[in-house]
C-alpha cells in the first residue's frame, strides 16, 4: 500500500484571494497551499486592482461586503484587467439576498456564506479548476477509499487547535469604557451559557451517535467548548465583568432556549439545536466585533469564530445528508424547532435592548439579521427538499 504523491497541474494555478479579515485570510491560503496552488492575498479592492495589473490569476476568490467597495465591484474590475475574464467565487458572512441574487447575476462559480467548511471549498476548486486537490494532512492512499468531507473536517479541527493562554495578549489595553464593558458582559452570557450547556451536554451525546466519524468531531468540538468557556472565563476577568455577566444568566428566554436544548433526546432533533445555536453566536459575536475598536476583544472573537465556523460546517452537512432520508414529519419537526428558536432569541434580543443601544447596536437589526441566517442557512433547505420529494 502506498502514498500517492501526485498533483495534476497545481503548480500552475495561481488564486487572487480578496479578504480583509486577515484570520479568515490566513486560514483559506494555508489550505489552498497545502494544495500546492501559489496564493496572493489581497486586503482590500485597491490592492486586488494593483495585483490584477502586473500579474495574471486563474480564479478569484473574493469576499463581498469589505470596507470601500464591495467584492463583486471588484471582481469586475479586476477581471477587466485580467485580459480574459477568470471565474471567481464570493464568500460573504452576511445572508443577504440581495448579495445572492448578484452573485448569480454575474453568473459565480461558487458562493459560500462564512462561515463555511473549508474542505468544501477545495471540491468546488477541482471543479471549476478541473483539477485533483489533496490537501498535504490528509494523504491519498492507493487503494484505499478518499476522506469522506467528514473526516475532512474532523483533521481540519484538529489541525485548528490554539491556546488561549499562550495565543491571546491578555495584558494588551482594554478600549472600552466603563459602560461598553458592562453592556458587552451582559450580552455575551447568552454566548457563555452556551459554552457551557454544549461542554456539559456534549460527553453524553457522543456515544449516542453511531457513526465513528461524527463521534470523532463532536470529540474535537467538546474541546473547542472547553476552550471557549476558559477564554471567557480569562476575558471576563480582564474586563472585570463578572458581575454583570452574572446577571445575564437570569434572562429567562436564554434559559428556556438551552433547557429546551437539553430535552431534544434525538440526535437529528440535537443537531438542529446546535445548528440554531451556533448561528446565533455566529451574527451575535461577529457584530459584537465590529463594534469595538479593542484588538483584544476582536482577537478572542475571531479566533472563536474560526472555531464556531467548523461547527456550522459540521451542522450543515449533517443535516443536509439526514434531510435527504428524513421524513415530512421530520422536517415538520425541524422547522417547529427553529421556529421555536427564532421566538425565544427575539424575546433575548429585545430584553438586552438597552446593553444593545449602549453597545452601538439596533436590536430590531441584529433579530432581522439572526432570522435571514436561519432562513437561508436551515429553513429554506428543508423547504426544498419537501419539494424534491414531493
Amino acid at each position: 500500500m502506498t502514498v500517492t504523491t501526485e498533483r495534476l497541474g497545481v503548480l500552475k494555478k495561481n488564486i487572487l484571494l480578496i479578504e480583509d479579515d486577515k484570520l479568515v485570510a490566513r486560514s483559506i491560503a494555508d489550505l489552498l497551499k497545502r494544495c500546492d496552488l501559489h496564493v496572493t492575498i489581497a486586503t482590500g479592492g485597491e490592492v486586488a486592482v494593483k495585483l490584477a495589473q502586473s500579474q495574471s490569476f486563474d480564479l478569484i476568490i473574493s469576499d463581498i461586503r469589505m470596507p470601500g467597495e464591495l467584492g463583486t465591484e471588484v471582481v469586475k474590475k479586476v477581471n477587466c484587467l485580467q485580459g480574459k475574464p477568470k471565474p471567481f467565487i464570493f464568500i460573504t458572512g452576511y445572508a443577504d439576498e440581495s448579495y445572492i441574487a448578484e452573485a448569480k447575476r454575474m453568473d459565480c462559480s461558487g458562493f459560500f456564506l462564512k462561515p463555511f467548511d473549508i474542505s468544501s471549498l477545495v471540491q468546488q476548486l477541482e471543479n471549476v479548476l478541473n483539477i485533483k486537490l489533496s490537501p498535504s494532512e490528509i494523504p491519498v492512499v492507493e487503494g484505499l477509499p478518499a476522506p469522506s468531507r467528514m473526516k475532512r473536517l474532523f483533521y481540519s479541527a484538529l489541525s485548528s487547535q490554539w491556546n488561549p493562554e499562550k495565543e491571546i495578549d491578555w495584558s494588551g489595553p482594554i478600549a472600552l469604557n466603563e459602560s461598553l464593558t458592562k453592556a458587552l458582559a451582559l450580552i455575551l452570557s447568552p454566548i457563555i451559557m452556551g459554552e457551557y450547556s454544549a461542554f456539559y451536554g456534549l460527553p453524553q451525546r457522543i456515544l449516542s451517535f453511531r457513526d465513528n466519524e461524527v463521534k470523532q468531531y463532536l470529540a474535537v468540538q467538546l474541546v473547542d467548548e472547553t476552550r471557549h468557556a476558559e477564554a471567557f472565563d480569562l476575558y471576563l476577568a480582564r474586563i472585570k465583568g463578572e458581575k454583570e455577566y452574572k446577571k445575564g444568566l437570569r434572562n429567562i428566554y436564554a434559559l428556556r432556549f438551552f433547557n429546551g436544548l437539553k430535552k431534544l433526546q434525538d440526535n437529528d432533533q440535537w443537531v438542529t439545536g446546535l445548528y440554531l445555536t451556533e448561528i446565533l453566536a455566529h451574527v451575535l459575536l461577529t457584530s459584537y466585533a465590529e463594534k469595538t475598536n479593542c484588538s483584544l476583544t476582536q482577537h478572542l472573537f475571531k479566533m472563536i469564530l474560526s472555531d464556531e465556523g467548523r461547527h456550522i460546517s459540521f451542522a450543515n452537512y449533517y443535516l443536509r445528508e439526514v434531510l435527504k432520508d428524513a421524513s415530512r414529519d421530520d422536517h415538520k419537526y425541524m422547522l417547529a424547532i427553529a421556529d421555536s428558536t427564532l421566538k425565544l432569541t427575539e424575546g433575548m434580543i429585545h430584553s438586552y435592548e438597552e446593553p444593545y443601544k449602549a453597545f452601538g447596536l439596533n436590536p430590531e437589526e441584529l433579530f432581522n439579521q439572526i432570522k435571514r441566517e436561519i432562513d437561508i442557512r436551515l429553513t429554506q433547505n428543508i423547504l426544498k427538499m419537501n419539494e424534491s420529494n414531493s
